[in-house]
């Protein structure tokens, strides 16, 4: 689990009810080398004030932990994980589960996550019409 991912948690678990914000992680890249991270690293820290406050103004607050509207079963149909039953052929690299994974995450503002870890970021904090949204960005829907 991610250091954000894993803040949100204890906070929420600490203070109640929270609002989550999300930023593209394309808009969180370093665009510059500067003395502590390089070209490309990613983190709330490069993002540039406008997109600071487009996250703020969308954040929202999260479901019940309970909530099971996504399903594994349900990523594997649309291709973000894998089926490790032998029934079908794993694509590795562009057009794999990984590499759709992480188009997805990375337009949620969700940064890299395992099946597991997108199952439980969905089913937290959003809601379809959202993830469809996403999809249609990416021409994956």
């Amino acid at each position: 689990m991610s250091g954000g991912r894993e803040l949100r948690l204890h906070l929420e678990a600490a203070m109640g009810p929270l609002l989550h914000a999300f930023v593209p992680e394309p808009d969180a890249a370093a665009l510059v080398d500067g003395p502590v991270h390089g070209i490309g690293n990613r983190g709330i820290e490069h993002v540039v004030p406008i997109g600071v406050q487009q996250a703020l103004q969308a954040a929202r607050s999260s479901f019940p932990a309970e909530r099971q509207v996504w399903s594994m079963e349900r990523l594997q149909q649309l291709r973000l994980v894998n089926a490790f039953d032998g029934a079908e052929a794993v694509v590795q690299g562009p057009g794999g589960a990984a590499d759709r994974r992480r188009q997805l995450c990375a337009q949620l503002g969700l940064g890299r996550c395992s099946g597991a870890q997108l199952l439980t970021a969905l089913n937290r904090f959003f809601d379809e019409a959202t993830v469809d949204a996403a999809f249609a960005q990416l021409g994956t829907a």
